[in-house]
């Protein structure tokens, strides 16, 4: 059972269905709607920059899930002794279903705010991405070298603030990540639909660049479980046990795994997503 942190947390079921397609609906729609009473709060109260408080509520709101999750895997693994590479696979597509319902959520918020609001109260996924002026379209992306070297650079980020801080530091990563990609893709199609560009051009640019960010979001994902699998293993089983080492062997399985993610996200953003937007 989920820890109840927030009220909005008592609203939903405690246990996850098994079925998977009931399992991520739930996710999906618990992440949405948190994601936009997060939100709703701190532009209500008129604060500037209230998106970087939206960001520490949905951490705090989906970290008992995200924990959740994590203790249904060592149950799998340890009590009803499922194969590692099932209960992982498991546990990761939950988490990705958590990060798309607040990426979702976030662009539904990017919507309804418009250009000017969101850089009101979400200027720093602005500043955070530099974005210029110009739509999404005809945008260069880099080379499959240049987006990997800084693609890594993130995950590495992103293992060091999960080793610390765990669950919390995973939601609140991954919740950055989601918001900056939400704001900056709505700013730059809604800009693009702005100009005489067709609906069907700006379309197609939408979804040039969604299997380059699911690539990057799951190569995050699996970063990140296996930051907290290692740090968990370290501070609870003892040095050179045979739990802790069988532990960490899925760790650098995780983080191998992540890597080839990393390495599709960059040739589909440069080969893929990068000629496609110049064409467009």
């Amino acid at each position: 059972m989920p820890t109840q942190a927030t009220l909005i947390d008592s609203l939903f079921p405690a246990e996850l269905d098994p079925k998977p397609g009931r399992r991520a609906r739930r996710l999906l729609a618990e992440a949405i709607v948190v994601t936009l009473v997060s939100s709703l709060l701190p532009i209500a109260m008129g604060v500037p920059e209230g998106g970087l408080i939206a960001l520490f509520l949905i951490s705090a709101s989906q970290s008992g899930r995200l924990a959740q999750l994590l203790e249904e895997n060592r149950n799998a693994i340890y009590v009803t002794h499922t194969p590692s590479s099932l209960a992982n696979r498991r546990t990761v597509v939950g988490i990705f279903w958590i990060f798309a319902g607040i990426l979702v959520g976030f662009a539904l918020v990017a919507i309804g705010l418009g250009e000017q609001e969101v850089s009101r109260f979400f200027g720093f996924t602005i500043r955070a991405a530099e974005l210029g002026e110009g739509g999404l379209r005809g945008r260069m992306l880099g080379s499959a070298g240049s987006i990997l070297a800084h693609n890594t650079a993130v995950t590495l980020v992103i293992v060091g603030i999960c080793f610390i801080y765990q669950s919390y530091g995973a939601m609140l990563v991954l919740g950055w990540n989601a918001c900056v990609w939400s704001f900056v893709l709505t700013v730059l199609v809604a800009r693009d639909l702005g100009t005489e560009s067709s609906a069907a051009a700006v379309a197609m640019a939408s979804l040039a660049v969604l299997p380059h960010l699911a690539a990057e979001a799951l190569a995050y994902i699996m970063a990140s479980l296996g930051a907290i699998y290692a740090s968990r293993a370290l501070a609870r089983h003892p040095l050179g046990g045979s739990i802790q080492r069988e532990v960490l062997r899925v760790t650098l399985s995780l983080f191998a795994f992540s890597l080839v993610a990393l390495v599709v996200a960059a040739l589909l953003e440069a080969w893929v997503a990068g000629p496609l937007l110049t064409l467009l």
